[in-house]
């Protein structure tokens, strides 16, 4: 997801528009872990749109520890 570091509000536009399934929430978590490494208050403020069931678990997710 280096769009997300490049154009993150054109990678936020393009993760909304998947439809609702397990791509759509794992483009949504890496969106938000991509933006947060350089603008996370922006990151914080898209994860705070996003409907409850993925504002739960992205934010879950950013809490992980990074897996590299």
């Amino acid at each position: 997801m280096q769009w997300a570091l490049k154009d993150p509000e054109a990678a936020c536009q393009w993760v909304q528009a998947l439809p609702e399934d397990s791509t759509k929430l794992w483009a949504q978590k890496n969106v938000a872990k991509n933006w947060a490494q350089y603008d996370p208050d922006a990151a914080q403020r898209w994860i705070g749109s996003l409907p409850v069931e993925a504002k739960g678990q992205v934010e879950a997710f950013m809490k992980e520890p990074q897996k590299w």
